[in-house]
């Protein structure tokens, strides 16, 4: 639960301040809409929304946070 709020606040911090176009959260366990759970997985943030789920992510030219805990 620690781990999912620091995700929406750092969420809403970096896409309120406008520096950074594109974020990836990476080894979050991630429960999606359909049921599935993806361990260690890769969250995409661009312009404040999720832009991809995914189990890789090319995190060239991006901004990482690792969520792994």
């Amino acid at each position: 639960m620690k781990n999912a709020l620091l995700l929406i606040l750092s969420i809403l911090l970096f896409s309120a301040s406008g520096q950074v176009k594109s974020i990836v959260y990476k080894g979050a366990t991630i429960h999606t809409a359909t049921g599935e759970v993806i361990e260690n997985g890769y969250i995409e943030i661009q312009n404040g929304k999720i832009s991809a789920i995914a189990k890789n992510i090319n995190l060239e030219d991006k901004q990482v946070v690792d969520v792994s805990g």
